[in-house]
């Protein structure tokens, strides 16, 4: 974090000298408030994404392979675009005992800016209709949709 600022820092002061020398006062306003706005957003986003990430690195380390029925619970489309984004279900036998889980956060507190329709996302659409392997974390009770290869390999 502290290099991203530097890096900005570095960057934003000469663009305010050059826009100084040139006479330009909409230029250095600009150049002095992006930082402004951009860094904490920067920084915000960087957050979220470290957070998940080792959310994931935790949910893994008790993670067992099972198959998967996925199926498709509900759908949105976005006129605007086309865009289509699922909402899941996934249904596996763990320890003899069916597990049928949905799409999006269980905690709806962590439902945040932008998560608008939570648990709907367009990525669900290759995994809908099918039987795939999925991780499951028994200890934190999450799944895990690895990432599909079948685009990749042909």
């Amino acid at each position: 974090m502290l290099i991203v600022g530097l890096f900005l820092g570095t960057a934003i002061i000469p663009l305010a000298i050059v826009c100084a020398v040139l006479e330009s006062e909409y230029g250095v306003l600009t150049t002095l408030v992006l930082p402004v706005i951009v860094i904490p957003a920067f920084s915000c986003l960087l957050f979220v994404c470290l957070r998940e990430r080792k959310d994931i690195k935790k949910w893994k380390k008790d993670a067992v392979s099972v198959w998967a029925q996925v199926k498709e619970i509900d759908r949105i489309t976005n006129f605007a675009n086309g865009i289509v984004r699922l909402k899941i279900s996934v249904r596996f036998y763990y320890d003899g005992r069916m597990i049928t889980q949905r799409s999006g956060e269980k905690d709806k507190r962590k439902s945040g800016l932008f998560h608008i329709h939570p648990g709907y996302d367009s990525v669900y659409r290759k995994y809908a209709g099918r039987t795939i392997p999925v991780l499951y974390s028994p200890m934190y009770d999450e799944v895990l949709l690895p990432e599909d290869r079948t685009d990749k390999e042909g």
